[in-house]
């Protein structure tokens, strides 16, 4: 075998890194989904007949809806739906990259234009993992407000805690920073491997 047959092709499968990020990733967001609607049934049977479905930004409940499977299962139902759009997006980004590259917004617009269909397709790891770093983020968000509010419900707690929309919002923005440059990053090395330049 020479020395070239074992390299990998710039435009084959994402590195084995990403793979793995991305497996990891998909593993995490079953598990905190699965943990949504699993806490929201254990909850279910506790729920009174009227409960918190709002507060305001000390945690205190402003709106208040009477209990009924939609109204307690409507977060995980939301949760399903952003995550059903949000994934969507991320599996159909390869093909817009390939086939409709301008309403594709990545840094160094430029460069990615003049990369090969294949060459920009193999560029959209990095949005890939950022959309499921953020999608694994929300479900957790939602756990903890979906547990929050069973206490309140339930009496056990006088307000919902806003510490996870506090921690939440600027881990997005860390990922939504390193999911930038890392999509920068594999511009100009898919650029490189097909000898573009600025």
């Amino acid at each position: 075998m020479n020395a070239g047959a074992s390299r990998q092709a710039p435009h084959d499968a994402p590195p084995d890194a990403a793979r793995v990020w991305l497996r990891v990733g998909l593993v995490a967001l079953a598990a905190a989904h699965g943990a949504l609607w699993w806490r929201a049934a254990a909850w279910w049977p506790l729920i009174p007949e009227r409960f918190p479905t709002h507060f305001d930004l000390a945690g205190k409940p402003d709106g208040w809806s009477n209990r009924s499977l939609l109204s307690w299962f409507a977060l995980p139902l939301i949760a399903l739906a952003l995550g059903s759009f949000v994934g969507g997006i991320g599996i159909w980004i390869g093909a817009l990259a390939r086939n409709t590259p301008g309403i594709v917004n990545v840094p160094q617009k430029d460069l990615f234009l003049k990369l090969s269909p294949e060459g920009r397709a193999s560029v959209v790891m990095p949005t890939r993992l950022l959309l499921l770093a953020v999608l694994v983020l929300m479900q957790v968000l939602f756990l903890a407000i979906l547990e929050g509010t069973g206490r309140v419900a339930t009496g056990e707690q006088a307000t919902l805690s806003i510490a996870p929309v506090v921690v939440f919002m600027p881990l997005v923005g860390v990922a939504v920073v390193f999911g930038w440059l890392a999509t920068a990053n594999a511009i100009t090395r898919a650029a490189r491997a097909e000898g573009l330049s600025r």
